[in-house]
Order: structure tokens, then sequence, then C-alpha cells
């Protein structure tokens, strides 16, 4: 994860499948800490293939932040993430 103000924080995949069952799930918990520093767009990578998931608490914080939200396969975020110059936030899912 990389959050609007630039710290790199690493995602917890044991506290992940402990929650979720898995760890290709991204949780409110994340969620929050990429909303901490009011970031104008979070980019959300899926994966490789697009298999990781959003849970649906996580799904409805971010609906209801002021966030633009671009999700989609890993590959094709990450590259948009690059590009995009004013606050932002990231959190890329990179298996699967």
């Amino acid at each position: 994860m990389i959050t609007a103000s630039g710290q790199v924080i690493p995602r917890n995949k044991d506290e992940l499948t402990r929650k979720y069952g898995t760890q290709h799930a991204i949780g409110i918990e994340e969620i929050d800490l990429l909303l901490k520093d009011d970031p104008e767009v979070i980019f959300i990578g899926l994966g490789q293939r697009g298999i990781a998931r959003i849970t649906s608490d996580a799904k409805t914080r971010l609906l209801k932040s002021r966030a633009r939200i671009v999700e989609g396969p890993t590959p094709q975020v990450v590259k948009r993430f690059g590009s995009f110059e004013r606050k932002k936030a990231g959190i890329f899912h990179v298996t699967c």
C-alpha cells in the first residue's frame, strides 16, 4: 500500500487470511489507512488477472469517501497510478 503522504505499508497477509479466509481480499482496515491522508484518487490493483476482491464493508467505505476510485487488474492500475500527479493512494495485489 502507498498512502497519499508517500508512506509504503506492507499488507498484513496473515490478518487478511485470518479475517477473510484468503489473502485475495482488500479489507476495510486497508482502505481506512489509504483514506487517512484524504487522497483525491485511490488506485486498487486486483491482481494480475483481477481476481482479488474488495470486501463489501471496504466498498461501502470507499463509496462514502470523496476519493475517486480506479480499480482493475494490477498491471493496468499501476500504469495509471504512475502517471497520475495529484494526491493519490494505492493498494496493489500482485498475485493472481
